[in-house]
């Protein structure tokens, strides 16, 4: 599993690990992840956990780190190896976890079959939770892989349903990445005017959250529309702000593609020798990265920022994004062809079949003319009674008519009335929460708040403390907020967590989950990072 890297800790540890098979090693790799701020955990896995858990642990959170550093293969290979130790575990969370992120790392590689596939179960798991915030994230991905995979009438579907769900959850971190999202999709359609309207929204989301880094993101969204609408000095001028930013921050894929548009706006605006520097950063990123498709542009960028003034570095350049293309397109036909090998391969079988269903046609062929003669003695008898049965239901019919009108004018009577009232100034209110269900919430928050030290509130205590059943208590939460009682009781820990990470930046992340009745340091950084976009380590330093 190693990849060509300056440092190669991660893949030393995993596989002393894997070597020894210890809880000592395992741990090992944990602290390695939470000095470069992966793993929020300060307490260690313990022999309580199971082999499979400690397994699963390592190779996503070894995954996620090489997600961050841009070595994609590499994270596949320890995402695939997490996923197959979550089949054999109940953590259902973390196996969606796992899931989104093998569709992330298989978009970046260019493989959509597979991203695709992994989207679409990490959406059903997310689905079947009834959390919005889940269902938004999982939607995002779907929306990215098929984006990627140029499917733009799909894609433009599942951002738009994910935007509806972010909404419900009233997550803005999550909904400023969808309106970006959006923003994407549209400008890949053409459809450069509403794709300016989503970037601006999301930008203005971001710089009201205070994340600098995803509102960098969004106006490079927003030059990208700019391109399209062939306003290039405006593209220009937003470039010149996210450029030097990525640079300093070192976010290779955002500086790459930032540096591909940038290099087309300078084309355009009559500066080839600067496009060509662009372009130039570009490429040398994305052979990095291993990222043929950004490269394939990078290099088209370079053949007409020189075509003009040195055709033989041209034609070079020309050369290389014909290969390029050549291969993304032979990837494409093999995935292809490797799906209708499949169905060759079972054509033998289809023949063997044919010729069973020949012998067993026969047999049933005698076995249906005996049954319909059978069939016609039977119709024969039932037919008189058949006839007999009709007239009596016509007049029961006559009957519930004649009811039926006599209640329809009933109802027009009294829908003139209604209507006349209206006419007085009767209106119907506006809907909204009323004071009983305000009341209500303020309850079961402050209930929430003042008990969430001690462990994982079941829903059959809370629906103790507020006199109802736990059915009940389910019912009315979700009337009020539209999502579980145990969805809204996550969200306000995890809410509760952001005022704690800010307010006691020196406490360790291991005691706020634990203050917060979580089991463990992990299982809060993931939940926090599905719902907010960052562990919540990296949400301190923000």
């Amino acid at each position: 599993m190693r990849a060509a890297t300056q440092d190669d800790s991660i893949y030393v540890l995993v596989q002393a690990f894997f070597n020894q098979n210890s809880l000592e090693k395992a741990n090992d790799v944990f602290s390695y992840l939470k000095r470069h701020g992966i793993a929020d955990q300060d307490s260690e896995l313990s022999v309580a956990d199971s082999k499979e858990f400690i397994c699963m642990n390592v190779t996503y959170y070894a995954a996620d780190y090489l997600y961050e550093k841009g070595e994609y293969k590499a994270a596949a290979k320890y995402a695939s190896l997490a996923l197959e130790y979550s089949q054999k575990t109940s953590d259902l969370d973390f196996k969606a976890d796992i899931l989104n992120l093998l569709s992330i790392l298989y978009a970046r590689l260019g493989n959509y079959d597979k991203a695709g596939y992994y989207a679409e179960q990490c959406y059903i798991l997310d689905l079947a939770s009834g959390d919005h915030d889940k269902i938004s994230s999982s939607l995002n991905v779907l929306a990215a892989v098929y984006m990627s995979a140029k499917r733009y009438a799909e894609s433009e579907q599942y951002v738009l349903k994910g935007i509806e769900e972010s909404k419900k959850a009233q997550n803005k971190q999550r909904l400023g990445v969808l309106l970006g999202m959006a923003s994407e999709v549209y400008t890949s359609m053409d459809n450069c005017e509403v794709a300016l309207k989503y970037a601006e929204e999301a930008y203005s989301i971001e710089q009201e959250l205070g994340r600098k880094t995803q509102a960098m993101v969004r106006l490079s969204q927003r030059a990208a529309a700019l391109l399209g609408l062939k306003r290039f000095a405006e593209a220009e001028a937003e470039l010149n702000k996210t450029i030097p930013y990525f640079r300093a921050n070192g976010n290779l894929q955002s500086l790459g593609i930032s540096c591909n548009k940038m290099g087309k706006a300078l084309c355009a605006l009559g500066r080839p020798s600067e496009a060509y520097k662009y372009y130039k950063e570009a490429s040398d990123i994305f052979v990095r990265l291993g990222d043929p498709f950004n490269e394939m542009h990078a290099q088209k960028g370079l053949y007409e920022s020189l075509v003009n003034d040195n055709l033989a570095l041209a034609q070079e350049h020309h050369n290389r994004y014909d290969i390029l293309r050549d291969s993304l397109y032979n990837l494409a036909i093999a995935e292809s062809l490797s799906r209708c090998s499949a169905s060759i391969g079972n054509e033998d079988l289809k023949l063997e079949n044919k010729k069973a269903l020949r012998l067993k046609n026969i047999i049933l062929g005698f076995s249906i003319l005996t049954v319909i003669t059978v069939a016609g003695v039977v119709w024969y008898v039932m037919r008189s009674r058949i006839h007999r049965q009709r007239m009596a239901m016509e007049s029961t019919i006559r009957i519930l008519r004649n009811e039926y009108n006599h209640l329809r004018s009933n109802i027009d009577m009294q829908s003139t009335k209604d209507s006349a009232d209206t006419e007085e100034g009767t209106t119907e209110p506006e809907f909204k929460i009323n004071a009983a269900d305000k009341s209500f919430l303020d309850k079961l928050v402050a209930y929430v708040l003042a008990n969430m030290n001690t462990g994982k509130m079941s829903v059959e205590e809370i629906a103790s403390h507020m006199c109802l059943s736990s059915g009940q208590l389910n019912r009315r939460i979700k009337s009020i907020t539209g999502i579980t009682t145990q969805n809204y009781v996550l969200r306000l820990r995890l809410e509760e967590a952001k005022l704690l990470l800010q307010a006691e930046p020196d406490a360790p992340v291991s005691d706020i989950a634990y203050r917060l009745g979580f089991d463990d340091a992990a299982s809060f950084s993931r939940a926090f990072k599905r719902v907010f976009d960052s562990t919540p380590s990296q949400y301190r330093t923000k």
